[in-house]
């Protein structure tokens, strides 16, 4: 496997795929900006996403699309997100599956959401910066989140944030050759 960027954490930031954004010159593919408390976190239109912090995964992971893919395939990503989420909870024992477009369940519980948002340049995709929160060691939930659960509940077991974020990227980083035309 290529080596991978290290990972810029943050102990602070209104959002990662914000922050994304304003480095994004900066940033080489596969770079990953976490933080350790955000807190704007954005889902899909106009849903937030609420993080307890230091126990849940919130980052943001980017692709440069060199191959070409067309924006008219852009879908395409939000399927390989779902096989490598997939993948990546099989591995802690864990079946989810997605909710179209962007939401990873566990039977009728929410473990994950993911803001993926698409630079075009002409009728390609140029850039994707895919935003993924995980919750992983979160035990109290707000009453107003729709049914959500974490991977500490699910196997009553404490798990390293920083180490679910390389985990995750590197599967997620396995599906890639899955996208390319």
């Amino acid at each position: 496997m290529t080596e991978l960027p290290p990972v810029k954490w943050f102990q602070i930031l209104d959002s990662t795929n914000n922050e994304m954004k304003r480095q994004l010159q900066r940033l080489d593919n596969l770079s990953v900006i976490a933080a350790v408390n955000q807190t704007s976190g954005r889902g899909q239109g106009d849903h937030v996403w609420t993080s307890a912090p230091g126990e849940n995964a919130t980052f943001s992971l980017l692709l440069r699309h060199d191959s070409g893919l067309l924006a008219r395939d852009s879908g395409l990503i939000n399927l390989m997100m779902g096989a490598a989420m997939r993948t990546f909870f099989r591995e802690y024992g864990i079946e989810v599956w997605m909710k179209p477009p962007n939401d990873i369940w566990v039977g009728p519980r929410k473990i994950c959401g993911m803001l993926i948002e698409n630079v075009l340049k002409g009728k390609f995709v140029d850039t994707t910066i895919l935003g993924i929160g995980v919750n992983v060691n979160q035990k109290v939930f707000s009453d107003n989140l729709p049914n959500p659960v974490s991977m500490s509940l699910l196997t009553g077991k404490e798990y390293d944030v920083k180490e679910i974020i390389e985990r995750l990227r590197e599967v997620i980083v396995s599906q890639l050759p899955d996208l390319l035309p």
